[in-house]
């Protein structure tokens, strides 16, 4: 507890929000230009959170979900969508990776 309280304390409330908020925005945007992908609800930078849920028309939410822990990206599926949290640790290039296992998962 007190390793983890120490990381957050170096890094700063403010920093960390900050990397939460860009990789939020980051993922939602790259989401938003894979074909057949779509945001369960659409981002507003005046509601940002640490989850980006998704969808793709026509594919069943855990079938996405199957194919995204086979290469090793944690999500879960809520509210019929996939739900994940990039947090202040993934911030940058991790985020752009993200992206491009979601691309290549959604083909399924």
């Amino acid at each position: 507890l007190y390793a983890s309280l120490g990381v957050l304390l170096d890094v700063g409330m403010g920093q960390i929000e900050d990397f939460v908020t860009a990789n939020s925005r980051t993922l939602a945007e790259g989401l938003a230009v894979i074909p057949g992908v779509e945001l369960v609800r659409s981002f507003d930078p005046q509601r940002v959170s640490g989850i980006v849920c998704f969808n793709k028309q026509g594919t069943d939410p855990l079938k996405i979900q199957r194919a995204l822990k086979e290469r090793q990206l944690s999500c879960a599926v809520r509210g019929g969508g996939v739900r994940l949290s990039p947090h202040f640790y993934q911030a940058g290039q991790p985020v752009l990776e993200m992206l491009d296992i979601i691309e290549d998962a959604v083909r399924i």
